[in-house]
């Protein structure tokens, strides 16, 4: 091999040469070409063989090497990859040694001068120490200077690598081999697993062991065999939350790995070109590379980012919106309730607080509202909605409506129903609780405001029927009992009822039936609305409104459970009933003439005063009586004319009661029910034309302006009274909807129900509302009926 240098310096490496004649201490201060340096840490000699002892040691400080100091240089391109001071130009010794003389903490050098002060080190360490040329205190400065250099210069990867791969090989050459590390050793960046949790792993797998969770997410994050998704890379503190909790989740304490027959070899590739440290072997097993346990961990790697996949697009485009309330409601419950703000937990400590005296607990939305800080005039979203409830969960907390449960955002002037729960959900509900929530709707439907009048009885009803269905976890059960309870207090409609009665079979729907009459008579009286309701509900259900009448008698007929039977003698005996006349053989009652006679007079008397009013149009036939009190030689109107004159006063009077008996029957009967019985618009018996009136509900074909054509089946008359409302930011007086409702040939009352009807069939929501004189439109839920 050939040595030689264009400055006429000799270059060959002298094995006489040891590193305690060339070692300059920390502390000690030496100068070169007249550049101060402090601090020592350096090779500063001659001929200083390497650590291979076939070429001069790269780091070595040539104080007869030319220096450039006129023209020093601070730039890669004169270093190279593997810089060495022999070899560097001298405007590229000139930067070097202006390096050292600093504080050698400048992020801005050239990488090169930081490795080829590295290389010394390197070689203090893995040459010299070895050799016993390095005192224990000396050792521990050399480590503190690569840690500090490792915190100076973090932004070059390629130092992380080799400083911590160092440092890991440094601790293992002295480790016993016997006992776990306190903590998982993480590096970032680093090729491979660091040594010392390579180490760890073998030691649990030795000893048989478990693998604890923060040493698994140590092993999956560093191991390159893992393939870690985006959503670990961007949200890395949500990654290790989530798989620690569901490795814990599965596995426990931890995996156990039966040990391998590969052992465990440490090495280190130093930096510099001229070291090669020898490999430490162990008796540990090597298991990172078995298929078992990297196949169960790999699952679980899925499963995070699948699980954090929502969120982490969430933060990749809003980065300054990552701990919104859209944003954790994105994240899995678990972890969105470990990320409670104080708001929602003073709104978790007020409703414990509540459900410690009674079972459930009515809350304002408003009071909800402040958990997720929106205004008392905010409406609630899905998300955010979605997102309390998992924060509440976390805490034995569960409310109703629950978006994630029923899919129903309540007003901002409704209540909402809390209870207290035991379990967090496993979403999504079972296709059992949706079938579910179409009975507790209805049933709320048919016992609207009588929350506060309901009989034991009426829970036990639907208790017994939550029990048979057997697929109902026992949250789902919670959750729809407390549905019932706000759907009491919730003037709802049957609007988007169809689509769900729809999918039930004919004896779900009977059963139903059966159910809603148990409930409307479980109080011994069903009142005049329950009835009104009830037949709405058969019509829904596709049954006969008038076979209602004899199923109520039916379940009122059904016999009181006062307490069950028993075999065991209880001191009280029913007595035998009185024996039936009948039955007994006693001749039938006389019918009582008196009586007889009595209602024959009132039919009598009954038929004058109609007489009076009505007669045929022949002439009238006179009775005995009028006959024998007719006055001669006068002939009565209806003689002359063959009619007899209408009373006006008297028809009028008539008119109004038939009106009032009208309105009272229209309460009760439904259109559904006037045309489930056959009852049509038109008389046919009577020829005269009836006088045209709009109503509600009622589309006249023959007018261009009444089709349908608009959401929820609005036609363009009711679609052009919404519009002309939307149009008005501050909302239309009720004065000029009335006048625009009447040239639409609309009545406003029948008009707003049907667009709201409209509205909840595909909203659940109102679209119009009377605030006061003026009628105003909900532009998002028009938009959501639009889309």
């Amino acid at each position: 091999m050939r040595y030689g240098s264009p400055h006429g310096v000799d270059l060959a490496p002298d094995p006489k040469v040891t590193s305690q004649e060339c070692w300059i201490p920390a502390g000690q201060t030496t100068t070169i070409h007249g550049v101060t340096i402090p601090g020592g840490r350096l090779l500063v000699g001659r001929k200083l063989p390497s650590g291979e002892a076939y070429s001069l040691e790269p780091s070595l400080i040539n104080p007869d090497l030319p220096v450039n100091l006129k023209n020093p240089a601070n730039h890669e391109d004169t270093l190279g990859y593997w810089p060495q001071y022999h070899r560097i130009s001298p405007e590229g010794r000139a930067g070097y040694l202006h390096f050292l003389a600093s504080d050698r903490d400048d992020p801005s050098v050239p990488m090169g001068f930081v490795f080829l002060y590295f290389y010394g080190l390197e070689r203090r360490l893995l040459v010299d120490n070895p050799a016993g040329e390095v005192s224990s205190e000396e050792y521990e400065d050399l480590i503190g200077e690569i840690q500090r250099l490792l915190s100076v210069y973090s932004h070059s990867n390629s130092l992380k690598g080799y400083a911590s791969r160092l440092l890991d090989y440094l601790a293992m050459a002295e480790s016993s081999f016997d006992t776990p590390y306190t903590t998982p050793i993480t590096r970032e960046r680093q090729n491979g697993l660091p040594s010392q949790l390579l180490v760890d792993l073998g030691i649990f797998s030795a000893s048989h062991q478990p693998i604890p969770a923060d040493w698994a997410y140590a092993w999956v994050i560093q191991d390159p065999q893992f393939r870690l998704r985006t959503a670990a890379e961007r949200c890395p503190d949500e990654f290790k939350a989530l798989f620690t909790r569901r490795y814990r989740e599965r596995h426990g304490e931890g995996i156990v790995v039966k040990p391998n027959k590969t052992l465990i070899t440490l090495s280190y590739h130093p930096a510099s070109p001229s070291i090669s440290p020898a490999p430490v072997q162990t008796q540990l097993p090597n298991i990172t590379g078995l298929k078992k346990p990297t196949r169960l961990l790999a699952e679980l790697v899925d499963r995070s980012c699948d699980e954090l996949d929502a969120f982490s697009r969430f933060v990749g485009k809003h980065p300054s919106r990552w701990d919104s309330i859209e944003a954790l409601a994105l994240l899995p419950s678990s972890l969105a309730g470990e990320r409670k703000t104080e708001e929602v937990i003073n709104l978790e400590a007020r409703l414990k607080a509540r459900l410690q005296a009674q079972d459930v607990a009515r809350v304002p939305f408003t009071e909800l509202a402040a958990g997720i800080n929106l205004g008392s005039t905010a409406k609630p979203t899905a998300k955010s909605m979605a997102s309390l409830a998992g924060f509440l969960e976390q805490a034995g907390i569960g409310f109703e409506p629950d978006y994630r449960y029923t899919g129903i955002l309540p007003h901002q002037d409704n209540d909402y129903v809390t209870f207290e729960i035991q379990s967090t959900s496993q979403l999504p509900v079972s296709p059992e609780f949706s079938h579910a929530a179409t009975v507790m709707r209805l049933a709320g439907f048919v016992l609207y405001g009588q929350s506060d009048t309901l009989t034991e009885l009426h829970y036990d009803i639907l208790t017994d029927y939550l029990d048979q269905v057997s697929q109902l976890s026992e949250l789902e059960r919670q959750h729809l009992q407390a549905y019932f309870r706000w759907e009491l207090e919730r003037k709802s409609t049957l609007a988007g009822m169809r689509k769900r009665v729809d999918a039930m079979d004919a004896s779900q729907r009977t059963q139903l039936e059966q159910l809603l009459v148990r409930l409307a008579s479980a109080d011994g009286v069903v009142d005049t609305d329950e009835i009104k309701k009830l037949r709405r509900t058969a019509s829904l259900l596709g049954h006969d409104p008038e076979t209602l009448y004899s199923r109520i008698h039916s379940a009122m007929a059904e016999p009181t459970v006062v307490r069950q039977a028993s075999e065991a003698a209880t001191g009280f005996s029913i007595p035998a009933p009185e024996p039936d006349a009948a039955q007994a053989g006693m001749p039938r009652q006389p019918l009582n003439q008196d009586t007889i006679r009595q209602k024959r007079t009132e039919t009598q008397k009954i038929a004058g005063e109609l007489n009076s009013i009505f007669t045929p149009d022949s002439p009238a036939v006179p009775s005995h009586d009028s006959r024998d009190s007719q006055p001669t030689g006068k002939v009565p109107d209806t003689q002359r004319t063959g009619r007899q004159r209408l009373d006006p006063a008297i028809l009028q009077s008539k008119r109004e009661e038939s009106d009032q008996v009208t309105g009272v029957l229209n309460d009760i009967f439904t259109p559904e029910d006037e045309m489930a019985a056959g009852v049509s618009d038109q008389v046919p018996d009577d020829p005269r034309p009836l006088p045209a009136s709009p109503s509600q509900g009622t589309v006249d074909t023959s007018r261009p302006d009444q089709t349908d054509a608009g959401p929820g089946g609005l036609n363009t008359a009711h679609m052009a009274l919404l519009e002309a409302v939307a149009t008005h930011e501050q909302g239309l007086a009720v004065s000029e909807a009335e006048t625009l409702a009447g040239e639409l040939h609309l009545l406003l009352a029948g008009a707003i129900d049907t667009i709201n009807e409209a509205a909840f069939e595909l909203t659940d929501a109102p679209v119009l509302e009377e605030e006061g004189a003026v009628l105003v439109v909900d532009s998002e839920i028009l938009e959501e009926m639009k889309e």
